[in-house]
């Protein structure tokens, strides 16, 4: 009888043990890989660039995915359950759905805040919004409530300067040596080749883009202001007037006028955005519409952080010649 009473009790606790022991990780062990999870592919892929041998990186989101609109996927809490690191790219991007994902993962460690929370803006060049650029959007409705707080709203696509990709190395190199001390000499050699090479290329795309400073270009978003703006690229107005807003049949007319009236015969866009709007333009200005991927993993071939620059560049440069031609 006595027997019998204490077996269920013993089960219990061993059932409560082992529950305890998946949503409370043990410090990390010589031999365990770092858990990483990042919001986006491009900063997943500077972290496994890195992180090298002693990380295991996970993106949230498809490089494919408009970062504006991501779908909440419950099936990604495991992921936060297990991450030592969230990697986010911050400026309100994520403000949507991360928040939710974070709430479900009861993952104390990589909350806002906590030592496995790192926000890889900080210290980026940064291009803030005018009042006038932004729309009503539940984004931007969101992004207003925190810029109630800072006074300004930053543009979030800080990533598409490469020359920011440098200060994104330096502030996961510096948490992942924080996290793992032990492996922080191979961390260091990894930031530090990535690093060299990241000069030397943008010196690369600097010095190839040099001729097409002051060309005017139309942008579908303000994705690429940061990327033109290191360029010299002008953008004489973007298919959306506002950030995130509906794009209107008259101000498309008016648009294409003024391409007309200054001879700007270029279109960027990306993957996402909608196609047949853009290529209305073209129809109405001759113009030509350049899709330009905007992270790792947007198309396929596009498996690293410089593959990504590499098309941008090359795309872009090849468009800027056939102006000339």
């Amino acid at each position: 009888m006595t027997n019998t009473l204490r077996l269920p009790k013993r089960l219990y606790l061993l059932f409560t043990l082992l529950a305890l022991s998946l949503l409370t990780k043990s410090p990390l062990r010589a031999s365990e890989k770092l858990q990483v999870v990042a919001t986006f592919p491009h900063d997943a892929a500077i972290a496994k660039e890195i992180g090298g041998a002693y990380v295991r990186v996970d993106s949230l989101t498809p490089g494919r995915e408009d970062p504006h609109g991501v779908t909440v996927r419950f099936s990604l809490v495991p992921l936060l359950n297990r991450a030592d690191l969230l990697l986010v790219n911050g400026q309100q991007l994520e403000v949507m759905w991360l928040p939710e994902l974070l709430q479900r993962s009861r993952n104390d460690r990589i909350l806002p805040g906590k030592s496995g929370y790192l926000n890889v803006s900080k210290g980026a060049e940064l291009i803030f919004y005018r009042p006038e650029e932004v729309g009503r959007s539940p984004l931007f409705d969101a992004n207003f409530v925190y810029g109630a707080k800072t006074g300004q709203i930053a543009n979030h696509h800080y990533w598409l300067n490469p020359a920011n990709g440098l200060i994104t190395a330096k502030n996961i190199f510096e948490k992942l040596g924080e996290l793992d001390p032990e492996h922080e000499p191979a961390y260091r050699a990894n930031y530090e080749a990535f690093v060299s090479k990241l000069r030397q290329k943008i010196q690369e795309w600097d010095a190839l883009m040099a001729p097409y400073a002051g060309v005017q270009v139309v942008s579908y978003h303000r994705s690429w202001n940061y990327l033109l703006k290191r360029q010299g690229i002008q953008v004489l107005d973007y298919i959306e007037p506002l950030e995130l807003g509906s794009v209107k049949e008259s101000f498309l007319k008016k648009l294409a006028r003024r391409m007309k009236a200054q001879k700007v015969s270029l279109i960027l866009m990306e993957p996402y955005q909608d196609k047949k709007v853009a290529e209305q333009l073209v129809r109405e200005t001759g113009a030509r519409l350049l899709v330009l991927p905007s992270s790792v993993g947007s198309e396929p071939g596009i498996q690293d952080y410089f593959q990504l620059f590499e098309v941008i560049y090359e795309r872009l440069i090849e468009a800027l010649k056939g102006l000339q031609g």
